[in-house]
């Protein structure tokens, strides 16, 4: 039975509140629409002595990914185009839009707003206060934005709209400037690098040349392969030649006496033929041929000869071929340290706003009215909870005994 009235009581507990307050309000009534009439016209009237802010926007586009002597020319190494990437300037990367960012941002940038707009005077900051709080201020009226479109915006609020326009445009100009100052300070210092390499290049293949070309002198090589292709062939002829001749040296033993001058011509002849294979196999130039004397590789070194020739050779193509990967990516960095162009395209150029963006005067009313009714509210109710209070003598005793009193003894006790 007792569950079945607990809804019908805090029903009726609810509506007595409700009417409670409705009392209340119908009570202090005045008091609620004068307080809040009085706050709402002041703040109105405190908004008509605030200055008009503006704010004028301008909008760049960082450029595309260069092109130019490492873009797509047809046979370039694509390892040159790779190292390229690496010496490219400021803004060549895929994070070009927040790199310029950091610039706008930068400490130096703010400074030569400042200096350029005498902002100090403008924001009315002494002197002798830090330059860090006018780089403060100026921070909160700028605001970078990279959008989805890929294009930076440059918003600028002032109280002058012509100051406005003015500094954006000049945030564009700053930007050009430091990044092309960077660009220029990074395409020196990869030119310094690459400059040096190439000439460390450039004397060790001048040195590989030599070694190369003394060896060649020292050991008679011109074109090992095309020589010993050639000796090969000679060598076979004559172990022909030399087989002939030794046949027929034993038919004339067969057939005559060993003083026989026949004999004694083809002793000689088989004695020379086994002199000049002595002389290729193992370098007796005093036996060799006259027509290929000078020209002709020992066939004992030929291992040897063809190893130090094949090293040789390695690295005059290795010093030669990095040599010649290096001088593109040589001229290319001086034509970076050179060059001098906008870096950022202007899409839209700032211009003094022609309305205000700030303050929000309806905003502001709307939102102080509703503050001063609340307010007005929440003390209408509480001086009525301690009038009620005051009423109820045995309840306002026992508060005056168990907190006022002790509160004022705690703060208000002589010391």
């Amino acid at each position: 039975m007792a569950d079945g009235l607990q809804p019908t009581y805090n029903s009726e507990k609810q509506g007595k509140q409700f009417e409670d307050f409705l009392i209340v309000l119908i009570r202090w009534r005045r008091f609620i629409i004068t307080n809040t009439l009085a706050i709402t016209i002041v703040a109105v009237i405190f908004t008509l002595f605030i200055d008009n802010w503006y704010t004028s926007t301008a909008s760049i586009l960082p450029p595309k990914k260069k092109g130019g002597l490492f873009g797509d020319a047809s046979g370039f190494s694509t390892s040159i185009k790779d190292l390229s990437k690496t010496l490219g300037r400021l803004g060549s990367g895929t994070n070009e839009a927040y790199n310029y960012l950091t610039v706008l941002q930068s400490r130096s940038a703010s400074e030569r707003v400042i200096d350029k707009f005498l902002l100090r005077d403008v924001y009315k900051i002494k002197k002798n206060k830090p330059v860090e709080d006018v780089i403060a201020e100026l921070q909160d009226n700028v605001k970078f934005n990279v959008e989805e479109e890929g294009n930076i915006t440059i918003k600028v609020s002032d109280k002058d709209p012509n100051r406005a326009a003015a500094m954006a445009n000049f945030y564009v100009e700053l930007l050009n400037d430091i990044s092309n100052d960077l660009g220029t300070t990074e395409a020196r210092s990869n030119k310094e690098f690459v400059e040096k390499r190439y000439n460390e290049i450039s004397i060790a293949l001048k040195d590989a040349e030599e070694k190369l070309q003394q060896f060649s002198a020292n050991n008679n090589v011109i074109s090992l392969e095309e020589q010993t292709k050639s000796q090969m062939q000679e060598a076979s002829e004559l172990k022909a030649q030399l087989s002939v001749a030794q046949i027929e040296l034993t038919m004339l033993k067969k057939n005559y006496d060993n003083d026989n001058p026949l004999i004694q011509r083809q002793e000689l002849l088989v004695s020379e033929l086994n002199r000049r294979l002595s002389g290729m196999k193992y370098g007796n130039e005093a036996d060799w041929n006259n027509k290929n004397a000078g020209l002709s590789v020992p066939f004992a070194n030929l291992s040897k000869i063809s190893l130090d020739y094949m090293r040789l050779s390695r690295e005059y193509l290795f010093q030669s071929r990095l040599l010649e990967y290096l001088m593109p990516i040589y001229e290319q960095t001086k034509i970076e340290e050179k060059k001098d162009i906008p870096i950022c395209l202007v899409l839209d150029k700032a211009i003094p706003p022609q309305r205000k963006s700030g303050p929000k005067r309806s905003i502001i009313a709307l939102i102080a009215f509703a503050l001063a009714l609340f307010g007005s509210i929440s003390f209408s109710l509480t001086a009525n909870s301690l009038e009620d209070l005051k009423n109820d003598k045995d309840r306002y005793t026992k508060l005056q005994e168990g907190i006022f009193r002790p509160l004022r003894k705690m703060f208000f006790r002589k010391s």
